[in-house]
């Protein structure tokens, strides 16, 4: 027996086919937040509570994770989910900011071409493995870094002026 088959269902080494997992239910939320975020900030409604449910979507991502890997309710859809919605997220961001004018064509086509590019390399990984591609810490701390990075950016802070960016 592999060692997979030996570890508990649930677990980061062998998740479940279940989709209502509070994990899931948590990596949905942030969906819910994301949108809200876009409406929020690209109508100019209210700049305070699209920070609000960006920042608390990207905290998600943390939680999500934690949540399964504690009460040992990994699954499979969840493995998939959080990268996508990271991804989800990131470009809601950068794409928001570039609709207002708040970020460079440049910063945004640099973003999403790093996430296209391992999106392609990932596609062409999966041809050789039977499952999804493992998230790895340091691609979770690069996510983490853009992320406060575009909450920063919607705080408006620092104020680099004389570059003309934020």
């Amino acid at each position: 027996m592999t060692g997979a088959a030996l570890a508990p269902i649930g677990s980061s080494e062998n998740p479940s086919n279940r989709i209502f997992t509070l994990a899931n239910i948590v990596t949905f939320c942030r969906l819910a937040l994301t949108i809200a975020f876009l409406v929020t900030f690209v109508s100019h409604t209210g700049r305070s509570l699209a920070l609000a449910c960006y920042a608390v979507a990207a905290a998600t991502d943390f939680l999500d994770g934690q949540v399964a890997r504690r009460t040992q309710t990994v699954s499979w859809l969840g493995k998939v989910m959080d990268p996508v919605m990271d991804r989800v997220l990131l470009f809601t961001g950068v794409l928001a900011l570039l609709v207002t004018g708040e970020l460079p064509l440049w910063t945004a086509v640099f973003v999403i071409g790093r996430d296209v590019y391992l999106l392609i390399g990932g596609m062409m990984l999966q041809r050789y493995r039977k499952r999804p591609v493992d998230v790895a810490y340091v691609g979770k701390a690069a996510t983490a870094v853009l992320m406060t990075g575009f909450v920063l950016m919607l705080l408006k802070w620092p104020p680099l002026a004389a570059l003309h960016l934020v």
